[in-house]
């Protein structure tokens, strides 16, 4: 929650400093490309030293990051606390991943259950970040966003089967553990669509969200809104995607991945904002389905001890291909950033042939 507040302020806030639409997508796009650099060194540290003590240094460092952007005078400062920001949350993702897999691995619904909490925070972080921007301007909404960022504390509550010091292999070691529990077989389908979803989902909230901020002028309390519908769909979407993968397994993967294609080409129709809303949720949701299945088959495939580092080892490939649509800029130049949802479209649609194919010559649905 606190995070998504931070990130409906940030477009405004480089406004503010002299940013253009290309500045305001770099500054959102920045933080996805430090996620993928740390992402399995953060779930290194878990497995070695303990979801308790990780926790806690998260929540002091994300707190203090959160506030640095009160100081920022210039766009180069405003990149440093980006950066510094982003290694914050990353601490969190990595050990709220490393959680979520280890509930997973014994009862079940770890993963749906925190994507779905994810999306709660994520869509009432932008909802109370506009409300109060509008009323008392952008500094306030920082400030809130800080001490909301001392939430991971409740870890202290978690009981210590959970949050104990596993003392795990070296990250090295660690590494190469986790690698040889990883097969083509049923890593490519989940994988794939995983990484497609979240090349598009960053689509959505860099370059398509410049055009909405910028081009269409939509007001912090709209754009919240925006982001309000779209993790509404991908919480409901979580709390059912354990259940739908385990029952229909990969069609489950390769028959959303189709729909979502197909609202991403809808949204690059319309103009009207209600529109965009509406639309906006069926897109959460699919979401949803294509997304958590990768980290549910992690979560039951990895042994404990290093459980945290190939969950989040996964999590940077998804990073990297987040952080890829840097190199994208030159491309929004010429369909300009209203259009850039088209990308999706075709990422999306070869994705789900991609899957569906390997699927059928491997025989994937075969095995348990």
């Amino acid at each position: 929650m606190s995070n998504y507040m931070v990130r409906t302020v940030l477009p405004y806030l480089t406004q503010e400093l002299g940013g253009s639409e290309l500045w305001v997508a770099r500054v959102l796009y920045l933080s996805f490309v430090v996620l993928a650099l740390l992402s399995p060194f953060m779930g290194w540290l878990c497995d070695r030293y303990g979801l308790r003590r990780v926790l806690v240094t998260t929540a002091l460092f994300l707190s203090l990051t959160t506030t640095l952007y009160l100081a920022v005078s210039s766009l180069t400062a405003l990149v440093v606390v980006r950066v510094l920001h982003a290694v914050a949350t990353e601490l969190l993702i990595a050990s709220s991943l490393a959680l979520a897999s280890h509930v997973t691995s014994h009862y079940g619904l770890g993963i749906g259950v925190l994507r779905a909490a994810q999306g709660l925070g994520i869509g009432l972080g932008p909802l109370l970040a506009g409300a109060l921007s509008v009323v008392l301007g952008l500094d306030p909404v920082l400030l809130v966003a800080a001490v909301l960022a001392l939430a991971p504390l409740t870890c202290l509550t978690l009981s210590p089967e959970v949050v104990q010091v596993r003392r795990a292999h070296l990250f090295t070691k660690a590494l190469r553990t986790v690698l040889r529990y990883f097969s083509p077989t049923w890593l490519t389908p989940v994988l794939t669509t995983a990484v497609a979803q979240a090349v598009s989902f960053t689509i959505l909230t860099t370059y398509y969200t410049a055009y909405l901020t910028v081009e269409l002028g939509l007001s912090p309390w709209e754009y919240g809104l925006f982001l309000v519908a779209e993790c509404l769909g991908f919480s409901l979407g979580s709390l059912v995607s354990e259940y739908l993968y385990e029952k229909y397994r990969y069609s489950t993967l390769t028959v959303s991945t189709i729909l979502l294609g197909v609202l991403y080409y809808l949204l690059s129709q319309v103009t009207a904002v209600l529109s965009i809303i509406v639309l906006v949720t069926p897109l959460g949701f699919l979401s949803a389905l294509i997304f958590n299945p990768l980290y549910v088959e992690c979560a039951r495939r990895l042994p404990e001890e290093v459980r945290g580092t190939g969950v989040n080892l996964v999590d940077t490939i998804v990073n990297l291909s987040c952080g890829s649509v840097a190199l994208l800029e030159p491309l929004m130049q010429v369909l300009t950033y209203r259009y850039s949802v088209l990308v999706p479209v075709a990422v999306l649609l070869t994705a789900a042939l991609t899957s569906a194919t390997y699927v059928v010559r491997v025989g994937v649905h075969r095995e348990a």
